[in-house]
């Protein structure tokens, strides 16, 4: 997992310095249905930078970053709410003004009834190719975003997976994060069974 310094950036400013933590960090939450945190784990408190006090029942955007369009999180909220467990690419903020690249499988939980009562998130660093392909496609739909409105860069999501030929940006983020287990494979003289 690494932290990436977040600064608002001038004519002068240095790139994002990179700070190393542990390797094969998990970073577990669990939010009600309107995204209040129930549950985190000792990591996700770690790398948010935030007290216990700070985090439980808090909503879970306290760690949004202003570079994610909103978006993205419209469509994952749209799945979860149907019940379909979701993968997603999010850049996140500490505390501090620090930001990571996490991907987080989010998946509903349910009571009894069937009903979805809560959502569990778990997640670990993004690969840098992974960073790499949707870095400029998020800083595309939230330059739409703010120029005009959420419903558009839904829209310009779309017609980019699309262009793609992706059904969803579920299927989206499932196959650029395929390409990282690819590509650990191969180094490794190995296959994915197609």
């Amino acid at each position: 997992m690494y932290l990436h310094h977040h600064s608002i950036p001038s004519k002068h400013s240095t790139p994002s310095v990179t700070i190393p933590l542990e390797a094969e960090q998990k970073i577990i939450s669990r939010t009600d249905r309107e995204g209040k945190i129930l549950f985190y784990n000792k990591n996700f408190a770690k790398i948010s930078g935030y007290t216990k006090e700070e985090l439980l029942g808090a909503s879970h955007n306290i760690l949004r970053h202003p570079d994610m369009p909103r978006a993205v999180f419209y469509l994952l909220w749209q799945q979860l709410l149907a019940g379909i467990p979701t993968r997603a690419v999010i850049k996140n903020a500490t505390k501090s003004g620090e930001h990571y690249w996490v991907t987080l499988d989010f998946n509903p939980l349910y009571d009894s009834n069937r009903s979805i009562i809560s959502f569990l998130a778990e997640g670990e660093q993004s690969s840098s190719l992974v960073i790499q392909e949707i870095e400029p496609l998020y800083t595309r739909i939230l330059l739409d975003e703010k120029r005009h409105g959420m419903h558009h860069s839904i829209k310009s999501l779309s017609d980019h997976l699309v262009a793609q030929g992706i059904a969803s940006y579920n299927d989206y983020i499932h196959k650029i994060t395929q390409k990282k287990r690819k590509g650990i494979l191969a180094s490794l003289g190995l296959s994915l069974r197609e």
